[in-house]
């Protein structure tokens, strides 16, 4: 170590280090906010077969269809015909107004960015799924999807911030401070720079339960640098570790042909929705503990499935190999 009009310099093979370059600000142009609930405009039919279940204006016979189709917070799957002449069956699966795709922005960035996210209200949680480099620039456009109260999507951007790291390129000698160099001679850190610093982490080693209200099995360091119970905005690293499926086969209906002789021969099947989640943002609790969250996508499957399946609400959880440790940083070191 040698000195110098106050800079103080070490030589070092290690890597360089992941400093701090600022929070991404959301942006709010046209498509930059996506909320899950208002978007379903499609309509979707499922051929059942050759049934003829279904009676159209002029008095033929058609393939009896099932229609899919929803408008704001809720989804709607029903017979498709003008004169549903069989009997009708309804089912409605109602999506609640709490998902919704963000998109952020962070500038200045020597390497994609590491993102750690901060939520103020257990409530609200958020998880990066892309990260997109602006062609010709270093910045960066951030897709995060996040999850919210039932009904309270006004509320929810002001909950989170993201605190974005890089890895910086060589920097020249800044005069003052200390500066680590690696093998090359290369400046790889300097003081003037400011270092993520992992205050406690947490281990998830098991998770269970339903999507609304998980369980997990979970615990942080036992003797942390900084507690993340202590932590004013303790931010968590986001990362893809859970991509749970959620599947829902209600009870059989019957269904029945349509000819000139009347209704015969039943057909019977089960309505089914599909819909794939990802794991969300952590959250520490009022109590100190962590709170694991999972978001809701859009639907991937919905229509009437086979009699033989087992009615039932059931959750696949799909996960990193477990355990699975996610750093936290104090969040107001940064502000």
């Amino acid at each position: 170590m040698t000195s110098g009009y106050n800079t103080y310099t070490v030589v070092t093979s290690e890597g360089r280090s992941l400093v701090y370059v600022g929070k991404a600000t959301q942006q709010t142009g046209s498509g930059d906010t996506y909320y899950v609930q208002d978007q379903y405009t499609q309509h979707k039919r499922y051929e059942l077969g050759g049934l003829q279940c279904c009676q159209q204006a002029d008095g033929s016979d058609s393939p009896c269809s099932f229609s899919a189709y929803t408008g704001y917070g809720g989804f709607l799957l029903s017979q498709y015909g003008e004169d549903l002449v069989c009997g009708g069956h309804g089912w409605t699966i109602t999506l609640a107004d709490e998902t919704v795709y963000l998109t952020y922005q962070i500038n200045s960035c020597d390497s994609i960015p590491t993102v750690f996210i901060h939520s103020s209200d257990e409530d609200y949680a958020a998880t990066v799924i892309s990260i997109y480099q602006i062609p010709t620039t270093s910045n960066y456009t951030l897709r995060v999807l996040a999850s919210f109260p039932s009904g309270q999507r006004g509320a929810a951007v002001a909950k989170f911030s993201l605190y974005c790291f890089h890895t910086t390129d060589t920097a020249a000698s800044s005069g003052y401070g200390m500066e680590l160099y690696d093998s090359n001679s290369d400046v790889a850190f300097n003081t003037n720079n400011h270092p993520a610093v992992v205050g406690d982490i947490l281990s998830l080693t098991a998770i269970g339960g339903t999507y609304s209200a998980p369980t997990e099995t979970s615990s942080f360091l036992s003797t942390p640098p900084e507690a993340a119970s202590a932590m004013t905005k303790p931010a968590f690293l986001s990362m893809d570790w859970a991509r749970p499926v959620w599947t829902w086969i209600g009870e059989e209906v019957t269904v029945q042909d349509k000819d000139t002789y009347g209704c015969d021969d039943d057909f019977k099947y089960k309505p089914r929705y599909i819909q794939p989640f990802v794991g969300s943002g952590f959250n520490i609790q009022n109590d100190g503990n962590a709170r694991v969250n999972v978001t809701g996508t859009t639907l991937s499957e919905w229509g009437m499935g086979s009699n033989s399946t087992s009615s039932g609400d059931t959750m696949a959880w799909n996960t990193m190999p477990l355990p699975i440790s996610v750093p936290i940083i104090e969040g107001a070191d940064y502000d």
